[in-house]
């Protein structure tokens, strides 16, 4: 997110689009901490439509803590402006500002942050909360690029709200029928320095401590006595 300069009063958001058709899928919007929003006295907006003709689509996105008295979650604002917002999870509206040329299907409002597992250490996948409230909800769309979610999870004809799909990759209540998707741990969190969390699929185990030999087969050597005939050879780094 980002914010305006205290000399520019212009509305800032997440996402921001203003051009001829295209598409907003699969994104995870999250401002952990409200407090961001208490000085802006204009519209701030997790996703914004302006001056777009051709209903750009707004699809499977998830926007949340965004909340406040003058912020919508996704907004079509300017009047002549159109777009398409469905199946969306968000924590404010979807408001229509551009003279009825947005169309809303499938949205679920209300959201907090208890719908994800841990937004502020990176996983963003649906909690038991967030997943009562996204299972089944969105409306069919048309086959294309919105078959798939923010990982690669394909979507059912009941397709879920938001950007994560309920599958096996849900923490809390898997679904029969796939095999379970392996959870990077904590180590594996990678935050940028923009504040971006990026998650590795692999860890890396810690080589094991060794203990010093007993004895050193080198010589000389004048931290270790020298090895016995006939015993293993057991080289050590003091010479």
């Amino acid at each position: 997110m980002s914010r305006p300069w205290p000399d520019d009063p212009c509305p800032q958001f997440g996402i921001h689009l203003g051009h001829v058709g295209g598409i907003v899928r699969n994104n995870v919007l999250v401002t952990v901490d409200p407090a961001i929003f208490a000085s802006l006295f204009r519209w701030e907006d997790g996703i914004a439509l302006e001056n777009t003709c051709e209903s750009p689509r707004v699809v499977h996105n998830t926007v949340l803590g965004t909340s406040g008295p003058n912020h919508g979650s996704i907004r079509c604002w300017q009047p002549g402006s159109s777009g398409d917002a469905r199946n969306n999870l968000v924590v404010s509206d979807v408001r229509d500002a551009c003279d009825g040329g947005l169309v809303a299907a499938g949205n679920v409002e209300g959201a907090g942050l208890d719908a994800l597992v841990d937004p502020a250490g990176g996983d963003l996948h649906l909690s038991a909360t967030g997943q009562a409230l996204a299972e089944d909800a969105g409306v069919p769309l048309d086959p294309g690029p919105c078959d798939f979610d923010f990982e690669g999870d394909p979507r059912d004809d009941a397709p879920d709200v938001g950007a994560d799909e309920i599958s096996d990759a849900s923490p809390t209540r898997p679904r029969p029928g796939r095999a379970p998707r392996q959870q990077a741990p904590a180590s594996a969190l990678l935050r940028s320095s923009a504040g971006a969390v990026y998650r590795s699929a692999a860890t890396w185990p810690r080589s094991p401590r060794r203990s010093p030999p007993a004895c050193c087969c080198r010589r000389p050597c004048r931290r270790r006595p020298r090895c016995p005939p006939r015993a293993p050879c057991t080289p050590c780094r003091w010479r």
